[in-house]
Formats: structure tokens, C-alpha cells, sequence
């Protein structure tokens, strides 16, 4: 509104001054000539008490510009009222920029996220106060905060409710992902295993999903000799959590904790990063920041074979594993029937799978390649259903496809449409294909 407006645009006029007031403080006028020097000592009183004037005093050269010029004695005091000192904003640093994002983007003050009117729930203490900031800060900048200081997903994965996902392995796509997650769905399942990606190109679609509210999750690749590092980079880039694939032993989930988790949790590196805003901003102090990411970041693990599978019980007594996703592809084939998804004895194990995990008190997962696989999977119990973009591409494409092929052979053998008013007929011996 107005007054907002107005308010943002004092705090931007302060900063500035505040910035430009050391260098201010530092200039020095030109040296008058030796003629305006004799003038002035003839009219003037002793050298001394000229020397004795100090340069706060004089008032500065017109071709100075406004933001530049030495504040007076009321903008002193509106700089001490605000906290802001002379040529020092370090205390001030966040709602500057925060009045600075408003007043140039006031797109981002609008909540144009459709997964949920309580995303963003900015924890600036400690975990459990999050839920009562929710109404505080949806009046605000929802996106001007990393999902890692938002529960949204964390308690959807706890609690057992459907949460949906997308796996994308378009890596050098970010538009895919903003329409993700403009869609609602609840978070990017962002794929270094089954892609080229790397830690930056990664990079870029975690910093799409954030634009749209949505929270992103990294599979990575093989490496189970060094996760810790090479989960690493993807947290770096702002992951709120890692997914581990081929989990077939309690050690592997207990190395993806450890690399997710700051200590005591874990073994995960403490910096300055995107998931905490590089210390400037809301979020309270490093280890506040610390807390909420140990409760907020999300570890993910995938039973892939049989092996797997046999191994959840110790796989489902590590700590801290949000889901376990039963991967149908790569059990197919280590059972060998490979790609037959839907093959009674694979349906059978995953279902089985499905169970032994809920029992455990832990989500499971399941992939979604079409509404059928969801509606059939969900009536089994899972909770985390997960499409793939390339098969939402490829379905769309193939659909089209059909209807230009079932319809041009229509009309081309049939005479009903645009293409045989010329007269051609149908060949007596052709067979149209079903």
C-alpha cells in the first residue's frame, strides 16, 4: 500500500546516506588561489581560528550531489534511531534489502505459490515456533526464503499425507520447473543418477523450483565410497535434502544422514551458503539456522533390487530416513524381467515392500507414470507418488501423434477430409492399422 511505499522509500533514502556519508566526511575542498588567500586574511580573523573550522561545519559546493553531502543534525539522528552509523549498515542489512526487494519487485510480494497457503513458515528460533510465523510471514516476501526454513514438506513426508512429486532429468531446463511447480506439486525430485547433470546445472533448477515455492530434493549418482562429498555439492546449491539410490545396507542410509545432517546429527560442513541465506536476512542466528535445517532437510533412500529389499528391516532402523521409494524399473530387472513394471511377481514385491516399510513408521514411495499407477498405488497405501517429466512430455507428444495419424488416414482413405478432394479413393486391398 501507500504507506508501505512511503516507509520503504525513507529507509532506501536512509541507506544510502548512510553509505555515502564516510566518503563524504572524506572530501576535501579545492585549495583556494594565493590572491583569495591574501583577500581573506585581510578580512578575516587569525589563521588559527580559520585551521579551527572544522569541515562539518562548512557547508559543501553546490555541484555536490544530495547523496553525497554531510547529513545534518536531523538526519544524525534518524541514522542513530535507526541503527545505522556512518558509513556501517551491518545491523540494518536485512530489512534494507528486504524495503529495497519490495519497493523494485513487488511481484515478489505477492503469493502466487498454488501448493499451499502455509508455505514459507519462516523459523527463526527454533523448529517448534514455526507453525505460529505462518500467518506473519505470508503477509510478506514468501519467496525471499529458502524452503529449508519451511516445514511444509518435512511434515507432509512425517505424517503419512500424499505428497507428490516430479523426477526431471532435463538439467539444462529451468521453464519445466517453474511450471511444476506453479502446478502444485509438492516437490522437485531433481535427477543426477539417470542425466548428465552437475552440481551446477543442478544449481539451476533448485534456484527455478525456489522462485515457485517449491522445494527441491537431489538423487545422486554412484559414490558410496565419499557421499558426504558428493552430496555435498547439491546441498551447497540448495537442496533441502538428498535421496540415495541403490540403498541396500544400513551403512549406505546411515552415511546419507550423516552427510545431510550438521553435527550432532551428522557429519554435513557448516558455511555461509544459499540454504541459509549467506547469515543475512531473517532466520535468527547460524545456530538457529543449524536447528531448522536439522529438523527441515529431507533424506530419501531407494530399494532398487532384492537385495534391498531383504535388508529394510536394518535399512528402516537407521534415524532420521523420511521415505523409502521402491524403484520398479531396477527391480524388474534384477528379477529378471526387465522393464515389466507390471509383472504380478514385481507388483507383489513392491507391494510387500510397501508394507514392511509403513510398518516401520516411514513413508514409502512409488513411481506414477500415468493416473492409473497413482490411483492403484495410493489404494496400496503409498504415500510418496512420483511422475517423470519425460513421460509427461512423451505421453503429450505421443497423443498428438496418434490423433494427426488416426486422422489423416481417416481422411486420406475415406474421402472425408481436405486432403482428397482430388479424387483419390481407397485401395481395395488396404488393411488400415489398429
Amino acid at each position: 500500500d501507500d504507506d508501505e511505499r512511503r516507509n520503504a522509500m525513507d529507509i532506501l533514502q536512509v541507506a544510502k546516506t548512510a553509505a555515502k556519508t564516510h566518503a563524504a566526511a572524506q572530501l576535501s575542498y579545492p585549495a583556494p588561489s594565493r590572491a583569495a588567500n591574501r583577500h581573506r586574511r585581510g578580512r578575516a580573523g587569525s589563521t588559527t581560528q580559520r585551521n579551527s573550522r572544522s569541515l562539518s561545519n562548512r557547508q559543501p559546493q553546490s555541484n555536490l550531489p544530495p547523496c553525497c553531502r554531510p547529513p545534518s543534525p536531523n538526519m544524525n539522528a534518524t541514522l542513530r534511531g535507526s541503527g545505522i552509523t556512518a558509513g556501517l549498515c551491518s545491523h540494518d542489512v536485512s530489512f534494507i534489502t528486504r524495503a529495497f526487494r519490495r519497493l523494485n519487485r513487488p511481484y515478489l510480494a505477492q503469493n502466487t505459490n498454488t501448493n499451499t497457503n502455509k508455505r514459507r513458515c519462516i523459523g527463526t528460533s527454533s523448529p517448534s515456533n514455526q507453525s505460529t510465523k505462518t500467518n506473519q510471514s505470508s503477509k510478506g516476501n514468501p519467496y525471499c526464503h529458502h524452503s529449508m526454513a519451511d516445514n511444509t514438506l518435512k511434515q507432509k513426508l512425517r505424517s503419512g499425507h500424499p505428497t507428490v512429486g516430479v523426477v526431471t532429468g532435463f538439467h539444462n531446463d529451468t521453464d519445466h520447473v517453474e511450471t511444476i511447480g506453479l502446478l502444485g506439486y509438492d516437490f522437485l525430485w531433481a535427477d543426477a543418477e539417470h542425466s548428465a547433470a552437475n552440481p551446477s546445472s543442478i544449481a539451476n533448477l533448485i534456484l527455478a523450483a525456489e522462485r515457485r515455492g517449491m522445494p527441491t530434493l537431489v538423487r545422486i549418482g554412484y559414490g558410496y565410497q565419499n557421499i558426504i562429498g558428493h552430496s555435498q555439492k547439491f546441498l551447497v546449491a540448495g537442496a533441502q535434502g538428498i535421496i540415495l539410490p541403490q540403498c541396500e545396507r544400513a551403512e549406505d542410509a546411515a552415511k546419507i544422514v550423516e552427510a545431510v545432517k550438521f553435527p550432532p546429527l551428522g557429519r554435513r560442513g557448516l558455511a555461509g551458503e544459499r540454504w541459509n541465506s549467506w547469515g543475512l536476512g531473517e532466520g535468527g542466528t547460524l545456530g538457529d539456522r543449524v536447528r531448522v535445517a536439522n529438523a527441515n532437510s529431507v533424506v530419501g533412500v531407494v530399494v532398487e533390487s532384492r537385495r534391498g529389499i531383504e535388508a529394510l528391516g536394518s535399512i528402516l532402523s537407521v534415524e532420521d530416513i523420511d521415505f523409502v521409494f521402491v524403484a520398479p524399473t531396477d527391480l524388474s530387472s534384477d528379477m529378471g524381467l526387465p522393464g515389466q513394471i507390471r509383472h504380478p511377481d514385481v507388483v507383489d514385491m513392491v507391494d510387500q515392500a510397501g508394507k514392511t516399510i509403513r510398518a516401520a513408521g516411514v513413508s514409502s514411495g512409488m513411481l506414477a507414470l500415468n493416473s492409473d499407477d497413482y490411483i492403484f498405488w495410493r489404494e496400496r497405501g503409498f504415500q510418496v507418488m512420483c511422475g517423470v517429466a519425460h513421460t509427461f512430455f512423451t505421453v503429450g507428444a505421443q497423443s498428438l501423434m496418434r490423433t494427426v495419424v488416426e486422422h489423416e488416414l481417416d481422411a486420406k482413405f475415406h474421402n472425408t477430409g481436405p486432403l482428397e478432394k482430388g479424387g483419390k479413393t481407397k485401395p481395395e486391398s488396404f488393411n488400415t492399422p489398429n
